[in-house]
């Protein structure tokens, strides 16, 4: 990690995980363990399965899987199943289903690149007209799904709104389980419009989720819930021209924030806890690590120093720690004589010299003529970053 940042010897281990956005080996071992006994748990024919089964040998000091995956187990329940009964066992694929050859599953649009890339505004009109063109509302009955969880692990919620050519609107607000992904919790929505829109079927129906992944799932399934989305699907389509579209999320299209609306409300209605299946325990595993990593490595998610040259990195990198080649640095280390900096006005640190240092003033103003705050200097954009290490350079230090 050091050598990936540039930092000192010395710099912290806690600086170097955040910045490189590794979590520690203990963290990842835990992580793999839990996913590992998930999927064993879920394969009674398999060896280790009986392993599992069997109490450990606590006269050992030294820890095995099973001691590890217990213990785990027993701690981090919270986002796991509890019983067998919730564990949904591990089955192949199936093989593509003929019948679902008559629905159209489009998991693309024409035009829309990437939210990153486009404004709103423009994906909203790029997808108004496709849905114009592909899906008229003189013919199409448009089903919007959408799924929300809180923190995508637990207490799922699906939405949906439906609106009939005749101008007629149906909507329902569903729990979609106490522990549930995102991904749950929309392929529920989808599963229940599909049953909801199946009891008095339409001549047309489309249904536009944001969801590309539950899209893509049904093609073919893997997991029961897909299984079941894919049946109803099969079923309807004998009697209406289905489709299932993909649209851009949270661009303003009236439908999606209805049905995101509709699903935030289910995600407060009582829970129950279906079972759960191994890809749905890697997410729920691998979701709770992330969020709890990030806790504890308070950086922000917009952090634009992985956008800079490799060595604007490394400048940035070392002021930001403060363990840098400065003298207040250098002085705790006994290799400098002295933490004060030349201008004799207090120690010579990142700060001092990015805020206040009186030998460095002119080179300053050129740099920021209004001021900047020290945050804005070590956290702003790209621009107020390349601008940092600009001073820096122009000051002629060793960082």
């Amino acid at each position: 990690m050091r050598i990936i940042t540039g930092g000192l010897k010395t710099t912290p281990i806690h600086a170097l995980e955040a910045t490189t956005r590794l979590p520690s080996l203990d963290h990842r071992r835990e992580e793999k363990v839990i996913v590992q006994y998930e999927k064993l748990q879920r394969l009674p024919s398999h060896p280790a399965h009986q392993h599992t089964q069997q109490l450990t040998k606590n006269r050992l000091k030294r820890s095995s899987f099973n001691h590890l995956a217990k213990q785990l187990e027993r701690t981090q329940t919270s986002f796991l199943p509890r019983t067998p009964e919730e564990q949904e066992p591990l089955q192949d694929a199936e093989e593509w289903n003929s019948q679902l050859s008559k629905v159209l599953f489009v998991t693309d649009m024409p035009g829309v690149t990437s939210k990153r890339e486009q404004q709103d505004a423009v994906l909203k009109n790029l997808t108004l007209e496709m849905m114009h063109q592909d899906y008229n509302a003189s013919v199409w009955t448009h089903i919007y799904t959408d799924g929300s969880s809180d923190g995508a692990i637990k207490n799922g919620g699906s939405g949906i709104l439906v609106r009939y050519p005749d101008g007629h609107t149906l909507s329902r607000s569903l729990p979609a389980g106490e522990l549930s992904s995102n991904y749950r919790a929309e392929l529920t929505a989808l599963r229940e419009a599909v049953s909801l829109v199946s009891e008095h079927p339409p001549s047309h129906a489309v249904f536009l989720t944001d969801c590309r992944s539950a899209v893509q799932s049904l093609q073919p399934p893997k997991e029961q819930l897909e299984r079941d989305t894919q049946r109803l699907l099969c079923t309807l389509s004998q009697s209406t021209n289905v489709a299932v579209q993909w649209i851009p999320a949270h661009c303003g299209l009236s439908g999606n924030e209805e049905a995101d609306r509709l699903a935030k409300t289910g995600s407060h209605l009582e829970q129950t806890r279906p079972t759960v299946s191994y890809s749905e325990a890697k997410t729920l595993v691998k979701r709770h690590y992330q969020t709890t990593w990030n806790a504890q490595h308070s950086l922000p998610s917009d952090d634009q120093m992985p956008n800079l040259q490799r060595h604007q990195q490394t400048i940035l990198f070392r002021l930001r720690t403060g363990h840098c080649r400065l003298r207040a640095h250098m002085h705790r280390l006994g290799l400098s004589h002295t933490p004060n900096c030349l201008c004799e006005t207090g120690p010579q640190t990142p700060e001092h010299i990015l805020q206040t240092c009186p030998l460095h003033q002119e080179a300053r103003t050129d740099h920021w003529p209004q001021g900047a705050t020290l945050q804005e200097q070590l956290w702003g954009t790209k621009d107020s970053l390349i601008l940092t290490t600009s001073f820096i350079q122009a000051t002629k230090l060793e960082v």
